[in-house]
């Protein structure tokens, strides 16, 4: 199990909790957190098998792009969105942070 990552600044090395503690005061991730990240991930892929091939898999699962199941996913990959913003801020405050390594 990793314990810390070294992350390389401007200002040099930063040792932070490894992916298991990352979290205010390193504890683990929250659910609604990992969730996010899981429907980020889907998101992600959504939209890359979009670009590379034109493919829109949650409409494909779901039944089409304006179906109810679909329009659910669609919003709940925004919301994670959203939510992703506050871990990005959350992991640029870390790397700011002076670790002693």
């Amino acid at each position: 199990m990793v314990q810390y990552l070294i992350v390389y600044t401007t200002d040099g090395p930063v040792r932070m909790p490894g992916p298991n503690r990352i979290g205010t005061g390193g504890t683990p991730l929250k659910a609604l957190n990992v969730a996010a990240l899981v429907l980020m991930v889907v998101g992600a892929l959504n939209w890359g098998l979009w670009g590379i091939f034109q493919f829109d898999l949650v409409a494909a699962l779901f039944g089409g792009n304006t179906s109810a199941p679909s329009r659910i996913v669609y919003s709940l990959v925004g919301l994670a969105g959203v939510i992703g913003l506050t871990l990005f801020g959350l992991l640029l405050g870390r790397t700011r942070e002076r670790v002693a390594v």
